[in-house]
């Protein structure tokens, strides 16, 4: 269940941090005999969203609806008073409809949790810019980075985050063995010309250093 008290710890972790914390998951329906959904647990610092929220993948396909149910409601949620993120996994993305309804429930971050192949990225990285510029929103794309055991899909990596109006601000390499943050901040920028300060989004690459 997606309230289960195994995930406190994360949950108290991103709340003692001041991160959101987004967990992949099946999460299971609480109708009986439902089919679970393909989930993304919301976790940590928003004081915004109850421990438990969670997103259902709408768009299924192929062999995913022998096992999995679609979910039915687009997962706008509040991360400050200011800002709401929206979020997607994987064939989300591919349906202008979820990207362009998320954004009217309020959405100005659309996050993509996916896996897309090198045969794929192409195609579906250019939707997610077209998104950004489209919606004015700040797109990221969190992409699987390793080969799927046993599957015989191997991610292409690239994890990347637009800028509103499209811009591509950041990209993980494609070939890479270093686990990296691939980061978005809004900086304040000095207009030389007349002398003030504009906010702008920016992006970095940085190394994970563990802590063992």
């Amino acid at each position: 269940m997606a309230n289960d008290p195994i995930f406190q710890c994360l949950d108290d972790f991103g709340r003692m941090n001041n991160m959101l914390i987004i967990a992949g998951m099946p999460i299971k329906s609480i109708i009986e005999g439902h089919k679970p959904y393909i989930g993304a647990l919301i976790l940590g610092q928003s004081n915004y969203v109850e421990m438990g929220t969670f997103y259902a993948k709408m768009h299924i396909h192929g062999k995913e609806q022998e096992y999995f149910a679609p979910g039915t409601e687009y997962c706008v949620i509040p991360i400050n008073a200011d800002t709401k993120l929206g979020l997607s996994v994987c064939a989300d993305l591919t349906e202008p409809s979820h990207a362009m309804n998320t954004h009217k429930a309020g959405a100005c971050l659309y996050a993509v949790s996916a896996l897309l192949r090198q045969s794929a990225f192409d195609k579906e990285s250019s939707l997610l810019q077209i998104y950004a510029r489209e919606h004015s929103m700040l797109v990221l794309l969190c992409n699987f980075a390793r080969n799927y055991q046993g599957s015989g899909l191997l991610s292409v990596g690239k994890s990347s985050i637009w800028a509103p109006g499209g811009k591509l601000l950041v990209q993980a390499p494609e070939d890479t063995d270093n686990e990296l943050l691939v980061v978005a901040e809004q900086q304040q920028i000095r207009q030389h010309d007349n002398d003030t300060c504009n906010l702008e989004w920016r992006g970095h690459l940085l190394p994970l250093i563990s802590s063992r």
